[in-house]
């Protein structure tokens, strides 16, 4: 063999290599969207793990009908394990890298990712405000107050969504259940969105559950969550006149801590905090319009 065919043939068998090491990367990261271990998926597709490790490093060959066998156990398509893409490559490996983050690094990544649509879609969120936090926050009454300095219109989510189904909150959860109501939860988030530009909007607690719509939601508004002491919470829920929470229930206060706890790390995803605990309304309102007015006037 002469010397320009040794070339081509390695050049060839690195670029084998390199096709290998691609498809093993993205039966791995494929395995690892599917919560599947190699075990898992091993006795899924009645391939060895042993073989699967060595497909998955791409260190071992592999046929087509065994490779089609894998393809199903992980519900991807085989074209997307083999096809030559720079981008898809790109994208398999980073969700690899992604699979493996645990929960801090994840929500930190996730806070860096926002800051960085907030600083690539400023423009689309101009004069737009949403104030996140648990019911008691004082979402509604420091929003309006803001507002009617800023002389902006304040809107309430709920009363869209009430508008919408001609149902209130608590109808819709009775008869149709919380799955409904976060399907007009969005709906009509995309709609307030559609239809207004400068201007405040209230969302309910919950609503940082709904990934999709949550995402659209920092996408579209600066977001600035309320924070108080769960305390406080109660004690501004109770004062309104609401004791559902409270009655029957002397756990009431453990399971309002609990669920502030859950949501936290959602709700610091926020572009802003203010926190509301030992401050008058008047006090909150001059803080929130203060944060506010910059992103309202520019």
């Amino acid at each position: 063999m002469n010397i320009q065919a040794e070339n081509i043939a390695e050049t060839d068998l690195g670029k084998a290599q390199q096709f290998l090491f691609q498809v093993g990367s993205r039966v791995r990261a494929a395995r690892s969207r599917a919560g599947l271990t190699r075990k898992q998926l091993s006795q899924a597709c009645g391939v060895s793990e042993r073989h699967l490790a060595q497909v998955e490093t791409g260190k071992g060959n592999i046929s087509i009908r065994l490779l089609r066998q894998i393809a199903a156990a992980i519900q991807t398509p085989v074209e997307q394990l083999v096809r030559q893409d720079g981008d898809l490559e790109e994208m398999s490996m980073l969700i690899d890298r992604i699979g493996k983050l645990d929960r801090a690094e994840m929500m930190e990544l996730l806070n860096q990712v926002d800051q960085w649509m907030v600083e690539r879609k400023s423009q689309d969120k101009q004069g737009r405000i949403a104030l996140i936090g648990l019911k008691g926050a004082g979402k509604s009454t420091i929003g309006a107050r803001s507002a009617q300095q800023l002389s902006i219109p304040f809107i309430e989510l709920d009363n869209e969504i009430t508008r919408e189904s001609g149902l209130s909150v608590e109808e819709i959860f009775s008869l149709y259940g919380e799955q409904r109501y976060r399907e007009l939860e969005s709906e009509c988030l995309k709609k307030v969105i559609a239809q207004n530009q400068r201007f405040i909007l209230t969302v309910a607690g919950g609503i940082v559950s709904n990934l999709d719509t949550y995402t659209e939601l920092l996408r579209s508004f600066h977001t600035v969550w309320l924070s108080a002491a769960p305390e406080e919470h109660m004690g501004r829920v109770m004062a309104n006149g609401d004791r559902r929470a409270v009655e029957g229930n002397p756990d009431a206060m453990d399971n309002l801590k609990a669920l502030l706890a859950t949501r936290q790390s959602l709700y610091k995803r926020a572009q802003f905090q203010l926190e509301t605990s030992n401050k008058g309304i008047s006090e909150c309102g001059e803080e929130l319009t203060k944060l506010i007015q910059p992103l309202i006037r520019s």
